[in-house]
């Protein structure tokens, strides 16, 4: 965004939200963020580019959404046209007096109608970190295109072997479960299920290991 005025309003009512979701007397089980562009794609301090958020702008939203109790920890984004993951811990400011580590997930799915096959990578398969942060840091998207794509358009050809979505499953012990299915593939599911989801990302919201089950469950009683 390059208005001022609407990134501020935007950034404020993102907040109110996670503000509220603290409020709330019961524990979320997930807290899941959905942008179009992912604020990184391989590292939190990777270059700014055609890619991902600006630097100031991902800091400054990173620190905010992390220093709560209940953070997001699932970011679900798009505009790469490719599979990208991020998995890791990231630098967080509780209460704005000490630095701590908070792990989060950017999960970038590839398009459903136009993929691009970024230096030749497979359209179902998962960019690596450091792939997925060269591509993503270059600035002009002119560029990019002409030193990933330009040598073999066959890599922007779409297709339902190529093209695709993904299903993100949660559960009611705060678990959850996600993988990318081509159109070919998602024709043939008739269930979500165990047989569907083999193969599939797990993982689980932070507050909702057994590590912090019994702190996160007094909070709670303590908020009724």
């Amino acid at each position: 965004l390059t208005d001022s005025n609407i990134k501020s309003k935007q950034t404020e009512w993102f907040q109110s939200q996670l503000e509220s979701i603290q409020e709330d007397t019961k524990v979320p089980k997930n807290v899941v963020v959905l942008t179009h562009i992912a604020p990184f794609g391989g590292s939190p301090d990777e270059g700014h580019g055609w890619g991902n958020w600006k630097l100031d702008d991902r800091s400054k939203i990173l620190e905010m959404a992390t220093s709560f109790d209940y953070w997001p920890t699932l970011w679900l984004c798009g505009h790469f046209h490719g599979n990208g993951r991020y998995y890791g811990a990231i630098k967080a400011n509780d209460d704005n007096t000490k630095s701590s580590q908070k792990s989060i997930e950017v999960v970038i799915s590839n398009s459903v109608t136009f993929p691009m096959e970024w230096g030749g990578v497979p359209a179902n398969e998962t960019f690596g970190s450091s792939q997925i942060s060269a591509v993503m840091s270059i600035m002009d998207s002119g560029d990019v295109f002409s030193e990933y794509i330009v040598p073999d358009f066959s890599r922007i050809s779409g297709g339902r072997s190529k093209a695709g979505l993904r299903i993100v499953e949660f559960f009611e012990d705060g678990s959850y479960r996600h993988k990318w299915f081509s159109l070919e593939e998602i024709g043939e599911v008739d269930a979500v299920d165990d047989e569907t989801m083999i193969g599939s990302i797990e993982n689980a919201a932070s507050w909702n290991t057994s590590k912090n089950k019994s702190k996160m469950k007094g909070k709670s009683k303590n908020k009724k």
